[in-house]
């Protein structure tokens, strides 16, 4: 009973949280745009990149194979999209 994680050396757990509540432009069609996040919520062994509230990355102080999951709403005119990226990193 209780608690279960991993044991031993090189078993560091290391997870973040992060998102963004307002709305971000984006700048042109066909081009790439930094995503910010204004919040993490969560952060256990992550380095951020940017200004608090304009957070532009994030980087894992820890070797591994790590989840990343983004979701996010579009808006086009009048139609309202979500999706969904998940890889490993």
């Amino acid at each position: 009973t209780g608690t279960t994680g991993p044991t031993g050396t090189g078993n560091t757990v290391s997870y973040l949280y992060a998102y963004k509540t307002n709305t971000q432009l984006i700048n042109g069609t066909n081009s790439f745009n930094n995503i910010t996040f204004n919040t993490v919520a969560v952060n256990n062994g992550w380095s951020t990149i940017g200004a608090a509230g304009s957070l532009t990355g994030f980087i894992p102080n820890v070797t591994g194979v790590y989840q990343i999951d983004y979701e996010a709403l579009t808006l086009s005119g009048n139609t309202l999209s979500q999706f969904e990226i998940r890889c490993l990193y």
